[in-house]
């Protein structure tokens, strides 16, 4: 894909957002892109920071779920809403 097909197309996906939020975290991706300096760590909320430690916490003390043990679990939930809506 071309640089300039691939601008269409990101302007296009941008275009179709209309959450805020989303709009603007793109927007501070694109602008420290053009700055990038130190690391991205530094940018994060104590939320987002707080959260990866909890996830790297729990791949050590191997609380982890396997590719195939998540989809069994999202197509059982699937199928329970499913029935649960007819």
């Amino acid at each position: 894909m071309s640089n300039a097909e691939l601008k269409y197309n990101l302007f296009k996906a941008i275009d179709a957002i209309n959450d805020t939020t989303v709009l603007q975290n793109i927007y501070n991706l694109v602008a420290k892109g053009k700055t990038a300096k130190g690391d991205w760590w530094d940018d994060l909320t104590p939320v987002q920071k707080a959260s990866i430690e909890r996830g790297l916490n729990d791949i050590e003390e191997n609380k982890v779920y396997s590719h195939e043990e998540v989809l069994l679990k999202s197509k059982a939930l699937l199928d329970k809403h499913r029935k649960a809506s007819k």
